[in-house]
């Protein structure tokens, strides 16, 4: 688990389609969708393909490292539970070897773009998230 300073979240809607990833989140793993078909990974899961529409999809462990691509500072909260927990960090993050953008809370603060950083799993109120921590 990483330092990400989380104190209160609101629970991620899981659905048939998202319940796998989110266990192997909570089990430590960062998993991607891949087509076996167009041999494509994407995110988030979804039933098929959105490169080819193929329902072959199995998944691969990620490693998880990436680039950042993008970022917000929150400063306001848009939700009651959040007042008085900002200003945090969102990032946007290209995986290098799957291709793909994950988001999620990054420890430490605010980033450069292409700042490298690392997947990883932590848990707040009992619920596993997806952050970031640099590399």
């Amino acid at each position: 688990m990483t330092d990400v300073l989380q104190a209160v979240t609101i629970a991620p809607d899981v659905d048939p389609d998202t319940a796998w990833w989110w266990n192997e989140l909570a089990d430590g793993r960062v998993m991607i969708p891949h087509c076996r078909a167009c041999d494509r990974h994407f995110f988030p899961p979804i039933p098929g393909c959105p490169h080819c529409g193929s329902t072959d999809i199995d998944a691969s462990q990620s490693t998880g490292e990436g680039t950042v691509y993008s970022w917000i500072v929150v400063h306001h909260a848009l939700d009651e539970l959040f007042v008085g927990h900002t200003p945090y960090t969102v990032v946007a993050v290209q995986l290098e070897a799957e291709s793909v953008r994950l988001f999620g809370r990054i420890a430490d603060g605010p980033v450069d773009e292409n700042t490298k950083v690392r997947a990883v799993p932590y848990v707040v109120d009992g619920v596993t998230l997806l952050g970031f921590e640099r590399i």
